[in-house]
């Protein structure tokens, strides 16, 4: 079927662009995809046991899933007080922590609220006060023999992921892409 004029030529410089983008398109999606499949792979190697010391900073609401439990192990703090979260399944009937409460006892958890509560001014415990209360936490759980995932677990726990998700975006975008500027 012979091209209309207006349409671009794979040869014309508007075509060039297109077929420059899709090949670069390409290209980052399957290096994407690459990436994150080989953290995936290396996060597998080197993931060590799970850190039952663990803090969390949230909102009120927003820590908890639907069932009532927020899936974090370790301890779930107000981003504004620096008390525990609960996951109320009635309003105003208690609740259960929205985590999983790790493996603090008493008087660690009273410790680590402690500090929490404290750091907490007016606008909330800052970003180095909650660092602090994190130190706090790993420290205890270093007390009990455990260590805190190292920066190579975390960094190919959250890049292997995130790679596989950009990549199949990438390539399923540019799929569709293809097939809806493609001509009749």
């Amino acid at each position: 079927m012979p091209r209309t004029p207006d349409s671009p030529d794979s040869r014309s410089p508007d075509g060039q662009r297109a077929n420059l983008l899709v090949v670069l398109a390409c290209g980052l999606g399957l290096a994407a995809l690459l990436i994150g499949g080989v953290s995936l792979l290396v996060h597998k190697a080197v993931e060590g046991p799970s850190f039952p010391y663990q803090i969390a900073f949230s909102q009120g609401g927003t820590a908890c899933k639907e069932e009532g439990e927020s899936g974090i192990e370790g301890l779930v703090l107000d981003r504004n007080t620096g008390e525990i979260l609960y996951c109320q399944r009635l309003p105003g009937f208690g609740g259960v922590p929205a985590g999983t409460g790790g493996n603090f006892s008493g008087p660690e958890t009273a410790r680590v609220t402690a500090l929490a509560k404290s750091l907490a001014s007016a606008d909330g415990p800052s970003d180095a006060d909650q660092r602090e209360v994190e130190r706090l936490a790993t420290e205890t759980g270093r007390k009990h023999g455990y260590e805190p995932p190292t920066l190579t677990e975390r960094v190919t726990g959250t890049v292997g992921p995130w790679g596989i998700g950009l990549g199949l975006a990438l390539l399923i975008g540019l799929g569709l892409w293809a097939h809806f500027t493609e001509d009749p």
